[in-house]
């Protein structure tokens, strides 16, 4: 192998790396909030409409995420929630709706 093939193939190598390295976080999450997707499912009336819009991490276990998943009529709604990979706490927690109050 002469040194031009040798600092291709070397220079290939430490791209590689760094690309695998760069993207560990986002590989990591993605096993995390299958669990957090399953939890999520397990509420829903149709689990098979459940779309997770996005999720930020909140916590080195917790995340809150945004959801869109059909109602019992048929209506899609999206609702937000945290989900906790403590075992300590309960998994899946939404968010409580709130109804403002009128002013008249």
């Amino acid at each position: 192998m002469d040194e031009k093939t040798f600092r291709r193939r070397t220079l290939s190598v430490i791209i590689i790396g760094c690309v695998a390295i760069g993207s560990f976080p986002f590989v990591m999450d993605s096993f995390r909030l299958k669990e957090c997707d399953d939890a999520i499912r397990a509420t829903l009336m149709a689990p098979s409409t459940y779309h997770r819009l996005n999720y930020y991490g909140d916590g080195p276990d917790r995340f809150r995420i945004t959801y869109e998943a059909s109602n019992s009529f048929g209506v899609p709604i999206a609702k937000t929630g945290q989900c906790n990979l403590d075992e300590r706490f309960e998994t899946w927690k939404p968010d409580e709706p709130y109804l403002e109050r009128s002013p008249y």
